[in-house]
Order: structure tokens, then sequence, then C-alpha cells
């Protein structure tokens, strides 16, 4: 090949060497372009970073969120739970009193219909025992000319008033009128519903056992 031929192939201002020049300036812009793009300080790999780390956030706050709910919601059961204890111990305090107050009237009108129906059984040994009392005061009185006075007993020896034998009273005494300026006698034992109930289901039972 002639030295002309290579002047005009290699030559500072061919065709050819600008063709290649520019083909090499593509190439270095290209170069420049995924440089640009994958680089360590480029702005690509900035906002890849900054999503990620958004995401990362994101997590955290979904994990955060997650976590308040569930508290959120163990500390309203447990409330509504503390809520019901307290409802059915308070339904179980409520139940006892009506419970307690129902048999306390339940027994009240069950004394009342056997203190009316044994009264009259009480009443006769209750008149029995005072006129007892009447008759061994006025023989005292007659003898001393003074009446006996004696507190509660079952017994008393001076007039021979015995009250063992009875059935609904059980201590009696005499105490001085300063009205009348004589004598007071009172007997004690069945003297109420409850307690003529007492004294009838006892002596009940007791003639049962016999």
């Amino acid at each position: 090949m002639s030295n002309e031929d290579l002047k005009s192939k290699y030559g500072r201002g061919n065709s050819y060497n600008s063709e290649e020049k520019n083909s090499t300036n593509v190439n270095d812009s290209s170069k420049s372009e995924e440089e640009s793009k994958y680089g360590r300080n480029n702005t690509y790999t900035k906002k890849t970073k900054e999503t990620l780390t958004q995401q990362q956030k994101d997590i955290k706050a979904n994990i955060a969120n997650v976590i308040s709910q569930y508290t959120q919601e163990h500390q309203s059961f447990n409330s509504k739970q503390n809520i019901k204890n307290r409802q059915n111990q308070e339904s179980f305090l409520v139940k006892t009193i009506k419970g307690i107050i129902s048999f306390c009237i339940l027994a009240t009108i069950i004394c009342i219909v056997i203190a009316l129906i044994a009264k009259p059984q009480i009443d006769a040994e209750g008149e029995i025992i005072i006129e007892q009392i009447k008759k061994s005061e006025d023989l005292y009185y007659s003898k001393m000319h003074k009446y006996h006075y004696f507190s509660k007993t079952n017994y008393d020896q001076t007039l021979g008033i015995d009250l063992s034998i009875y059935k609904f009273f059980t201590l009696c005494e005499v105490i001085p009128n300063e009205e009348f300026g004589n004598y007071e006698a009172k007997i004690y034992g069945a003297t109420n519903a409850f307690t003529m109930t007492y004294y009838y289901l006892k002596t009940f039972i007791t003639k049962k056992q016999q």
C-alpha cells in the first residue's frame, strides 16, 4: 500500500480516524453513564439507600404499631376480666345477702305461726306459775307481815317455787312494787315469738325422744 493510501486512511483529517474517535467517544460516554449510575457516591445509590432506609423505618413502625396494638388489647382484656371478676364477686355477695334476708323472713314467718299455735299452752302455764307465786306470797305475808323478794331463779326454797317442772318458763323473780306497796312477779322463758318457738320445739322433740 502506498504512503498516500496510508495517509488517506490514518491521517489526521481522514474520515476513518474521525469515525474511530466517535466510536471511542460513544464508548467513553457509555462508561461514564454506567459509572454515574452504579458508582459509590452517585445519585442512584443514594436513592436506593434512602429507599431501603425508609422501608426499614416503615417495618420498624409497623412492628411498633403491632406491639402497641397487642399491648392495648391485652390491657383491655385484663381490664374487662377484672371488671367481670368484680361483677361476679358483687353478684355472689348480693346473692348471699338476698339468701340471708329470705331465710330470716321465712324463719320469722315460721316462728310466728308456731307461736300462735303454742300460745294457748304457754299462756296457761304462765298463769299457773303466777298463781302459785301469788298464793305463796299471801301465805308468807300472813305469817311474816311482809313479802318475800328474790332475784331471778328457777327454784326458791322459801316460797317453794320450782320451775324445773314446767315446759315453757325457766326463771322467775319477785321484786318490790313501790307504787302499790306490795310486790311484782315476773317469769322468763317463752315470752316472744322466737322463744315461744324454741321452747315449743324443744318440748316437742323431748316428747318424741321419750
